[in-house]
């Protein structure tokens, strides 16, 4: 039998944090998937979405557990800014 992989769910904050460092940080999408540990083409998605309806974007109620909402984010942005997390 194959096994069935649970969806991870994120938070709204997590996907427009996600959309303002693909516009601000100059790196691709492909990268910033790999730094944020999501699905190749999920960015996108929500690139495509935010420009579209703005602030509106992203209005159900994604979870993830209350530690990891913006710890990828963050980790994403201190590595663009040559720090590190962990000191």
């Amino acid at each position: 039998m194959s096994e069935h992989k649970e969806r991870r769910k994120y938070t709204r904050e997590f996907k427009v944090e996600a959309v303002k460092l693909y516009e601000t940080s100059g790196k691709s999408m492909s990268s910033i998937e790999q730094e944020l540990g999501i699905t190749p083409y999920l960015l996108a998605k929500w690139v495509e979405q935010f420009r579209e309806s703005g602030q509106e974007a992203f209005p159900g109620k994604g979870k993830l557990e209350k530690g990891m909402r913006n710890c990828a984010v963050c980790d994403a942005r201190m590595k663009s800014c040559g720090r590190s997390a962990i000191s």
